[in-house]
């Protein structure tokens, strides 16, 4: 299965690292001074599980990729206007979308570009953090995405990402209820952050 990895930062560039590392075919898109220190010296990623050091294909060029069989989606929300655009070269007939965005609009925004037939809505639980240039830090023992259809259907597509995601380093659950899988992550970020705004902790 061909992946490219939209946002490569600390949450889509600590799992792409880790597919990557284990023998999958990835390409991250991340562009700056990360971007170019992954091309030029590898990314480096420290976890829970072990560190390594890992040469992906990295570009800032979605275009320049062509059709993969999963995008995984992690781009922040306010920069959708920009990225689905720009993934349309990588979404062929049987290509997934899956979005690990945080909110519970992520999914509807993209089947609006691409339709429903693309798209599985996902939530990830990570503490993760970029360290520097091209070098990610997860703690903890939870790197969890969950994720599912729309209907809550356990579909061969589902059964097919679930067996690539779902190993050391990954912790992969398919949701039959993602409506409620993503209120319960907003619930839960909206209750940290608060904290952590009280508090002025990041």
């Amino acid at each position: 299965m061909r992946i490219a990895v939209m946002g490569a930062g600390a949450v889509g560039g600590y799992f792409g690292g880790v597919l990557a590392h284990q023998g999958e075919d990835v390409v991250l898109i991340a562009r700056g001074a990360h971007g170019d220190a992954i091309a030029k010296n590898g990314l480096n990623v420290d976890s829970h599980w072990g560190s390594f050091n890992v040469n992906v294909t990295v570009t800032d060029d979605p275009s320049s990729i062509g059709i993969v069989d999963l995008v995984l989606y992690c781009t922040k929300l306010y920069s959708n206007a920009e990225a689905l655009p720009a993934i349309k070269g990588m979404i062929g007939p049987s290509t997934s979308i899956l979005t690990i965005q945080n909110g519970v609009t992520s999914g509807s925004i993209i089947a609006e570009y691409y339709g429903w037939d693309h798209v599985l809505q996902g939530a990830t639980y990570i503490e993760s953090g970029i360290a520097g240039d091209g070098h990610i830090h997860q703690s903890g023992s939870t790197a969890r995405i969950e994720f599912g259809e729309k209907d809550g259907s356990n579909s061969e597509r589902t059964k097919a990402i679930f067996n690539l995601l779902d190993r050391k380093g990954i912790q992969a659950v398919v949701s039959s209820n993602m409506l409620d899988a993503l209120w319960n992550k907003m619930v839960m970020v909206g209750a940290i952050g608060t904290i952590m705004a009280a508090s002025r902790a990041s």
